[in-house]
């Protein structure tokens, strides 16, 4: 487990040498900050050059505000879940078999450790 200060200090091309193919995102504070409207554009740049990169994207958040994260979602063009109970593992076992991924295979990075 590492720390950074920021989602945008990872290289998207460094997660897929490690072998990496999906990527969980939270949502506050990492794509938003909690009370944000607007995508940073930094954020904007670092999910296209993810995508680029041949990643597989999906939020996973405890929001209890679904049309939140839907919105979010499709103004970045990927998937993603409110409600997700994390660090509960349901979640994350229901997203790895939607893209048929490893555990091994995937990533969540978020502003907490559980």
């Amino acid at each position: 487990m590492e720390k950074v200060a920021h989602l945008t200090a990872i290289p998207p091309k460094s997660l897929r040498t490690r072998g990496f193919r999906l990527v969980l995102l939270d949502l506050d504070d990492v794509i938003l900050p909690r009370e944000g409207k607007e995508i940073p554009s930094e954020i904007l740049h670092w999910i296209q050059k993810s995508k680029e990169a041949g990643l597989e994207l999906h939020i996973l958040s405890n929001s209890k505000f679904p049309r939140r994260v839907r919105k979010v979602c499709e103004l970045l063009g990927i998937s993603g879940w409110s409600w997700t109970m994390k660090p509960l593992p349901i979640a994350y076992r229901r997203v790895m078999k939607k893209f048929g991924v490893k555990q091994s295979d995937t990533v969540m990075l978020g502003d907490q450790l559980f």
